[in-house]
């Protein structure tokens, strides 16, 4: 049986049809020699340092857009990547509903993705490769995977993302497509702390979480939106922890 999943971290461009099938089909047991996903060639990938002085000159709105569309398609192969990689690290029980909630993220994000691509043409502006750096940390920890991908990366996102609507100029074809992101990444963030609860055997995973930050030396550099993170299901403990997590 091909493991399809290490199909699509093979490929750089994804269609609707694969998507489609990587969430109907099911994931192969044979998680040995998962390769890291990959970029198109034509991907200019930079320091952050270079990747700001080589974009000084293109308007606000469009290097906003254009890194959206590089969060996405992070997003996107992450998902597909932590499915593939630990689906034999979730109990039997669980691997189910694992499977589905991933997979219907992974899907989401690219459509996420697709819908960014019509504005910007990803690749028409140098990228860094920080958010594929923080996956490969976690390359060996389904938990460090969770709480990095879906509380920090993808609740970034949702704490600061309509933020980003002030540097838009007005433009109304993108102010729609943030917005309609930033509601779906709330769901996602729901989901990851839901699994991330659920798969530690840790009675406070506050303190779990606090520890994977410091292992990976995870920094937190904006500030955390508390009514959005009750929302999805943060409770007291959490807000606290995160609100001093430095």
């Amino acid at each position: 049986m091909i493991n399809f999943g290490k199909v699509l971290l093979k490929k750089s461009k994804l269609s609707l049809e694969d998507m489609r099938n990587f969430i109907s089909l099911p994931i192969d047991s044979n998680t040995e020699d998962i390769p890291i996903y990959s970029y198109d060639e034509n991907i200019q990938i930079m320091s952050t340092y270079e990747l700001e002085q080589s974009i000084k000159h293109i308007p606000i709105k469009d290097q906003v857009i254009h890194s959206i569309a590089h969060i996405e398609y992070n997003a996107m192969k992450s998902y597909i990547d932590t499915l593939v990689r630990f689906i034999n690290q979730v109990p039997a029980q669980f691997q189910k509903e694992f499977k589905e909630d991933l997979g219907q993220i992974a899907f989401e994000e690219f459509q996420h993705f697709e819908l960014v691509n019509q504005l910007c043409q990803y690749g028409s502006q140098p990228v860094h490769n920080n958010l594929q750096k923080r996956m490969m940390l976690t390359m060996d920890s389904l938990l460090g995977r969770l709480a990095i991908l879906s509380i920090v990366n993808e609740g970034r996102g949702m704490d600061t993302g309509l933020n980003l609507i002030s540097k838009l100029e007005g433009d109304i074809r993108y102010e729609k497509v943030i917005k309609k992101i930033v509601k779906e990444e709330s769901n996602h963030v729901r989901i990851g702390l839901k699994w991330f609860e659920r798969l530690n055997d840790n009675k406070n995973p506050q303190e779990l979480f606090l520890k994977i930050m410091n292992k990976y030396n995870i920094p937190k550099n904006w500030k955390i939106n508390v009514q959005k993170r009750k929302q999805v299901g943060f409770n007291d403990q959490w807000i606290q922890c995160l609100q001093n997590w430095n």
